[in-house]
């Protein structure tokens, strides 16, 4: 859903998935897949939705001779009928930030927020030390767009297939199976000109019945608005180690993104 810029490689993903003829390669370095089953779905009166799944990729590619490092999260999910689809709808929480470091000529490492992220209609420093839900629009649907709540979502000619030759937008034309996915690749992180930009971001998304979720929030909102059938948890972590000069994938946000709010301001 987040939208800072840089790259070629959001263009790149977006028609190759793995390779592009003629082109880098992409380069996959590990996959997690997380499922929820709801075996469980009188309780909460929701047997028309079978299961929810992500699947997370943190993957490598060399643009211009150089290694960009990135996380693409696929959520996909399946009904009992195509009518059902639009009964259930995701939600994105987020927390940490996106910030750019170099090594001054003491030693020292100076970090601040450069990158900037479209949220609750406005664009603003991507640093979120508390969780914060995505709501591009102010709508917390996750893929939420002027086009409409469910437009983006895809479905797959292949089924269980994301190869981008053979998919379809949901908005356009109606999918053959009750099965959608959706893809986001919230950015990279590489090194340019002695900077490092750095992604240290952690997610929380958890699926509702669509009818549960408003149609507009403000960031004073409380995040607990309705009761979720389903919650996963995934993170995009890339931060440059100057000593060891390589892209690590770390379990806890960096701390800078604890202070970085006060940092965006100046």
């Amino acid at each position: 859903m987040f939208n800072f810029a840089i790259a070629s490689f959001f263009l790149f993903f977006a028609q190759s998935g793995q390779t592009q003829k003629d082109g880098p390669v992409l380069q996959i370095i590990n996959t997690e897949t997380q499922i929820f089953v709801n075996s469980e779905c009188e309780k909460s009166n929701t047997c028309d939705l079978k299961w929810v799944r992500i699947t997370v990729k943190n993957w490598e590619i060399m643009i211009n001779g150089e290694p960009n490092f990135g996380t693409t999260m696929i959520i996909d999910y399946e009904t009992d009928s195509v009518e059902n689809l639009e009964n259930y709808g995701p939600v994105a929480f987020v927390r940490g930030c996106v910030f750019d470091a170099r090594k001054l000529p003491d030693q020292t490492i100076l970090k601040n927020i450069s990158s900037a992220v479209r949220n609750f209609g406005i664009y603003r420093k991507y640093c979120y030390p508390l969780w914060t839900v995505e709501a591009n629009f102010g709508d917390p649907f996750f893929t939420n767009s002027k086009m409409g709540r469910m437009y983006g979502w895809l479905w797959n000619t292949e089924y269980d297939s994301t190869d981008w030759k053979t998919e379809e937008y949901y908005g356009r034309q109606k999918p053959l199976t009750p099965h959608l996915y959706y893809k986001d690749t919230p950015g990279s992180a590489f090194v340019l000109g002695g900077v490092a930009t750095n992604i240290s971001l952690e997610f929380k998304i958890c699926i509702y019945r669509a009818g549960d979720i408003p149609t507009e929030i403000t960031e004073k909102d409380n995040l607990d608005f309705a009761i979720p059938i389903a919650c996963f948890y995934w993170a995009d972590s890339h931060i440059y180690n100057y000593e060891t000069g390589i892209f690590e994938i770390r379990d806890e946000i960096d701390p800078f993104c604890g202070q970085c709010a006060e940092t965006a301001k100046k």
